[in-house]
């Protein structure tokens, strides 16, 4: 990934493409058309004017006259002679009509009017085509009749004179109607035999060219000058990753397993979501349904383990269980001088199983693998290292990082090893905020902490336990784990919100990990250094709020590896993935912001390390100041203070278009004593979200960069699922509701923050 941006009214009907029941494509065969104004519904008028019984010799000449002048009978005179003049096609779909009311009024006339026959014409629920001022309501060029001939040529036959507009309609409507039937019975035949369409720009010159997937074969297609002749072809099979662009809104890179990449420009960003969804089930080989699967679960394992500089002896199999099928292994290891544990890893795992990346700075390394059934569901893959050793250079403290989506679910994983030493708990926590500051992950100047759906922290954190040797060992031989997590300094720093603040751990129920006398597992508690047992090694996660929980179901230790002073611990973990969205879906949504405040914390009760904190420089893409200081994430007293006015939010997410700038205007003071800020509505941008399908923003978020014109204040992530009613959504007359919000702003994994207001998800208008 680029350093760039990783995420980059009414509502209206958004049916999927295929209709629900395939059985009413033949259209005109089994429904009934909306009527004109001027038609009856049938001959009931008709038969009962002929079955009426007579009051006299006026009024049977009366009846007879408004019967002879029937629009229906008339209609059908005028059809009939339509029919021997039109074309083929036309004289075809008209006659069929035709006959439909010949025939009925035939019945009408022989039994007397005793039964009112039904017609059967072609049916439509609402107008297929918008009317427009110079055309009539099927959306054709209005005929003017002159005895002669209509606008397209054709010879009308004379009508009575109040009847000719009525005519002029049904016979425009009939034609018009019956080409647009075909048209979508074609569509719909494609549709079923998983044939999709779609227009790409082809190099500099911006010429189109038409592509085709076909879900049935799982080839893709580009056709080039002439259609069907000159063309490219790529199966799903040969097809590694689908990509799409972090910069470009309707790129999409095909990483092909044995030739060169194929870059794929869409017309827009809805064609380039759907193509997406497209590549995501051919190459998962699933055909389409209505009910597609919208989420996969995954199972992750997450080992750390502080090797002394020595070589495994014994099989990781100990430590990395057999007979479980894990989606991601994630191994970390500290003071780690050789790569065979990894090489020992893969090799446990077997072959159907590949490393996805590999990461380290000096003797600190992490590795991650993943199944071979999920290569093509990952994308985005990134690391990076943060050293915070001596004179922040030497590698031998400091912290790895990969990070990657799975679908469209992002995981960063990091591995750390911390300050050493009982007395140095303010320096293990200034490497940490270094560490989650300087991470360059994922959204530019973005807080990691803040943007990716599930962050996994583990590593040698070097937290101790403060009470004498002996009571340690006391509480250890009685497995008495309460008191002691009572005085685990990792867990005590927590509850000061001064560490990994936002983050949850599982319960120790294990024995603490460190320090062992190497190749057994008792305490080494005498010599020179004396060393307490503690929990050193320890796993720990943070998940946005309104993604999909992780649910941690082992957190335990391995005490059979034992060439090390440390014993290995694990983690494993599940969570659902959120699929790729929908292609069967067009309409894009609209993403309304209101009443936004901001309350920020004063600079004397934000914490301390904030103050210490210090962020590497780079560049920056914002576009929030016409300034020529561009805002950065360095910690001054002065950047702590909050700005009393002209705060600004900017707005990411990855189904906004990232060559937009989505900005608010400067905040104003809120209310007298709020001590607050806040925007009108008219300040805050309308977001237009352009993947068209509202299932896939349940676990979606909307990350808003607080910032002034010369630096940046903190970061928020607003969740959006609550917003956004899958079934609601799906009516045309639904307004929705807005949902209140109420985040917090962190600054270097710190709140320094509050962010409220109401969101409200709809079908763009």
């Amino acid at each position: 990934m680029s350093s760039g941006d990783r995420h980059s009214g009414a509502r209206r009907h958004y049916a999927p493409i295929v209709p629900k029941d395939p059985s009413t494509a033949n259209v005109g065969s089994a429904k009934t058309r909306k009527r004109s104004p001027s038609s009856p519904a049938d001959g009931t008028s008709a038969a009962r004017d002929a079955a009426a019984p007579s009051s006299g010799g006026s009024a049977t000449a009366e009846r007879a006259t408004r019967k002879s002048q029937s629009p229906h009978r008339t209609t059908a005179a005028a059809e009939e002679n339509h029919a021997e003049n039109s074309t083929p096609h036309t004289a075809t779909t008209t006659s069929t009509t035709t006959t439909t009311t010949s025939t009925s009024t035939s019945d009408n006339s022989e039994t007397g009017g005793e039964s009112a026959a039904k017609v059967t014409l072609i049916s439509t629920s609402e107008p297929l085509v918008p009317t427009a001022p110079g055309t009539d309501a099927s959306g054709g060029d209005k005929i003017v009749h002159d005895g002669k001939l209509g606008s397209a040529g054709k010879s009308v036959s004379m009508a009575p004179p109040g009847m000719k507009a009525s005519l002029a309609t049904e016979e425009k409507s009939a034609e018009v109607k019956h080409r647009l039937a075909s048209f979508y019975i074609k569509l719909q035949d494609r549709i079923l035999a998983h044939i999709f369409p779609f227009e790409v720009w082809i190099g500099t010159t911006r010429k189109k060219r038409s592509l085709e997937v076909n879900l049935s074969t799982g080839i893709i297609t580009r056709f080039c000058k002439v259609r069907h002749k000159n063309k490219e072809q790529w199966l799903f099979s040969q097809i590694l990753q689908a990509v799409r662009s972090e910069t470009d809104p309707r790129k999409v890179t095909l990483r092909m397993r044995t030739t060169d990449d194929v870059n794929l420009c869409f017309i827009n960003q809805v064609q380039r979501e759907r193509f997406y969804g497209l590549c995501w089930l051919g190459q998962c080989n699933m055909m389409l349904t209505t009910k597609m699967p919208r989420v996969e679960q995954v199972k992750i394992f997450v080992g750390t383990w502080n090797m002394g500089g020595a070589a495994p002896q014994q099989p990781v199999s100990l430590w990395i269980p057999t007979g479980h099928h894990f989606d991601i292994v994630v191994v970390c290891a500290q003071e780690c001088m050789y790569e065979s544990l990894f090489e020992k890893v893969i090799e446990h795992l077997g072959a159907d199983y590949l490393r996805l990346e590999l990461v380290s700075i000096l003797t600190v390394k992490m590795a991650v693998f993943v199944h071979n059934s999920h290569i093509a569901k990952i994308r985005n893959i990134e690391h990076s290292s943060e050293n915070t050793g001596i004179a922040t250079v030497l590698g031998n403290k400091g912290a790895v990082a990969v990070a990657f989506q799975f679908h469209d679910t992002s995981f960063c994983f990091i591995g750390s090893h911390l300050a050493a030493h009982q007395s140095r708990v303010d320096e293990r926590n200034k490497h940490f905020h270094t560490i989650a500051s300087n991470l360059d992950l994922g959204m530019n100047k973005f807080n990691i902490l803040q943007q990716f759906d599930h962050v996994i922290w583990c590593g040698d954190l070097n937290y101790r336990i403060d009470l004498s040797k002996e009571k340690t060992l006391e509480l250890i031989q009685n497995s008495d784990w309460r008191h002691l997590v009572e005085a685990d300094q990792l867990i005590a720093q927590r509850a000061k919100n001064a560490v990994f603040y936002g983050f949850q751990e599982g319960e120790l129920l294990f024995r603490p990990t460190y320090k062992y006398h190497v190749g057994t597992r008792d305490y080494d508690t005498g010599g020179k250094k004396k060393r307490i047992p503690a929990w050193c090694d320890r796993v720990l996660w943070k998940t946005l709020p309104g993604a999909a929980p992780l649910e941690q179901k082992q957190y335990f230790c391995c005490d059979l590896l034992t060439s090390s002073d440390h014993s290995p611990v694990f983690s494993v973990f599940t969570t659902t993935t959120q699929l790729a969205p929908s292609p069967l879906l067009e309409t894009p949504f609209s993403i309304t912001i209101t009443s936004v405040t901001a309350v920020l914390y004063p600079a004397n009760a934000l914490h301390p390390s904030l103050m210490s904190t210090t962020v590497a420089s780079t560049s920056t893409t914002s576009t929030a100041s016409a300034s020529a200081t561009p805002p950065t994430s360095e910690s001054t007293p002065e950047d702590l203070a909050p700005p009393a006015t002209d705060l600004v939010l900017l707005f990411r997410a990855p189904f906004l278009n990232p060559e937009r700038n989505w900005q608010s205007r400067p905040s104003t003071p809120g209310a007298e004593g709020t001590g607050g800020l806040c925007w009108a509505d008219r300040d805050i941008p309308q977001l237009l979200a352009h993947v068209p399908d509202p299932e896939y923003y349940v676990r979606q978020h909307l990350f808003v960069q607080v910032q002034t014109a010369s630096h940046i204040y903190g970061h928020s992530a607003i969740p959006i699922g609550e917003s956004i009613d899958s079934a609601s959504a799906s009516s045309t007359h639904s307004t929705g509701v807005a949902c209140k919000f109420e985040v917090e702003i962190l600054r270097h994994a710190y709140p320094v923050g509050v962010l409220r207001g109401l969101i409200l998800v709809t079908a763009a208008p």
